[in-house]
């Protein structure tokens, strides 16, 4: 019995020394991890910033084009739009 004893309190030390660097790795894991997760989600979010904004530039350029044009037609004699239609886009 003795023997049993002596041998649990050596390895009462080891067992928690184990236990607290188990501890420490799992705990460095963690915070590891949310940072990975954070700085992550943050270049997401840049991204689709930036592929909103082109999306948004695209439909804007677009809206000029057709103000554009309706300017133009809009300053055409009458008729000046239908000829141009008839030459232009015909299936000759």
């Amino acid at each position: 019995m003795t023997l049993i004893t002596a041998l649990l309190g050596r390895v009462k030390g080891w067992a928690i020394a184990a236990l607290a660097l188990l501890g420490a790795i799992g705990t460095a894991f963690m915070i590891g991890r949310s940072k990975g997760r954070t700085a992550a989600e943050n270049e997401a979010a840049a991204t689709k910033a930036k592929s909103d904004m082109a999306a948004m530039s695209d439909a804007l350029d677009a809206v000029k084009e057709r103000n554009d044009v309706e300017d133009e037609i809009a300053r055409q004699p009458a008729g000046t739009s239908a000829d141009r239609l008839r030459n232009d886009w015909s299936r000759d």
